[in-house]
């Protein structure tokens, strides 16, 4: 199984963002999209996967933040 993990971007310079999961911070690969400081994104493997919409759950249906 895979998971993708939502989380919020703090920054974003070039083709690198570094996105906040929950308290935790990492500096994930962006080149696929072009994400804004504050946009909710969805990444996998440390790339961005998928911008999210204010208020929208992932494919699937499965909230992590509910764990």
């Amino acid at each position: 199984m895979c998971i993708a993990l939502k989380g919020k971007v703090l920054d974003a310079k070039g083709k690198e963002a570094l996105v906040d999961f929950g308290g935790v911070r990492r500096k994930v690969n962006s080149e696929f999209f072009k994400v804004r400081k504050g946009e909710k994104v969805l990444v996998f493997n440390d790339f961005v996967i998928e911008r999210l919409q204010e208020g929208s759950k992932p494919a699937g249906g499965f909230d992590m933040e509910r764990l």
